[in-house]
């Protein structure tokens, strides 16, 4: 959340990022602090932002993370609304998409018809384009937002892409 502070409901309050637990004497009732990245529009906090994300939602299901499952204002799995069906509530699978979307901006499909082209665990989507790429329009916003981008990353890795993002697990990982 941009402003966790300002988050009322408490079931969302249970699903916000934190900072991992801090370990040690006296640590361990201490109440989680919550990750935010404060970002603008457009700006590349909102990448950053993504990558918080994507490092959280990795761990669910993961069997490495027991010692944070114990607590559970920390444990992965608080970010699942139901255990997926057919399953042991205890043993989580792996999360094998993971979709970003933007909150002002509808899908133009129906669940069902979403689910059934993202079911192939292979098949990642991701529209990004070049700044050197006749599709990219040259201007002032253009170079505003390619600016904030650090120059020590070589021109021909700075790329951009939209808001809405389908990663596939394996793709993911890789990141």
């Amino acid at each position: 959340a941009k402003f966790p502070s300002q988050v009322q409901s408490e079931w969302l309050r249970q699903r916000l990022l934190t900072y991992p637990p801090k370990q040690g004497r006296g640590n361990s009732f201490m109440d989680p602090v919550f990750l935010s990245r404060t970002p603008e529009w457009g700006s590349v906090e909102i990448t950053r932002a993504m990558l918080d994300l994507l490092q959280g939602a990795l761990k669910i299901g993961n069997s490495d993370n027991t010692a944070i499952q114990e607590d559970k204002r920390f444990c992965p799995s608080r970010f699942l609304v139901r255990s997926p069906p057919g399953s042991d509530s205890t043993k989580i699978p792996p999360v094998d998409h993971f979709l970003y979307v933007s909150e002002s901006c509808m899908p133009v499909v129906t669940a069902k018809e979403l689910f059934s082209k993202i079911s192939d665990p292979n098949i990642s989507w991701l529209n990004a384009r070049h700044r050197t790429e006749e599709e990219t329009p040259n201007n002032k916003y253009e170079d505003d937002q390619f600016a904030g981008i650090n120059r020590r990353i070589p021109g021909q890795y700075r790329w951009k892409g939209d808001q809405w993002v389908l990663l596939a697990r394996r793709h993911a990982s890789s990141i």
